[in-house]
């Protein structure tokens, strides 16, 4: 089980250029509405999922707008994770189906 992101800064011309690129609109870049693939208004996914993908590439590219990038430092900042690993529930994860097939190895349990 992994995970690999790279983030990047890009300029607003730079991200208009692979916007093109990948024949995505080119709107006005700090007004784009389409974060389907983060939770909306949910600072931590747009932490992870950024809060735009370009759909038509290859693999999975998101964005996130400038204008969103102080709230979400915040919200990082702001995030305890010794709670939430005291409220993580392995279970939950079974019964949701995410990652299927890793949670029955006990003896891997302190390495997921």
């Amino acid at each position: 089980m992994g995970i690999i992101a790279n983030y990047q800064y890009l300029s607003d011309r730079n991200l208009k250029e692979m916007k093109l690129f990948y024949n995505e609109a080119v709107d006005d870049i700090e007004d784009d509405k389409d974060g389907i693939d983060a939770m909306e208004n949910n600072h931590l996914s747009e932490a992870v999922f950024g809060v735009n993908s370009i759909k038509s590439s290859g693999e999975y590219i998101a964005y996130t707008q400038k204008s969103k990038v102080k709230d979400i430092v915040l919200a990082l900042e702001d995030f305890d994770i010794e709670k939430a690993l005291e409220n993580l529930s392995i279970s939950r994860f079974k019964e949701a189906n995410i990652y299927p097939n890793i949670w029955d190895y006990e003896e891997d349990a302190d390495k997921i």
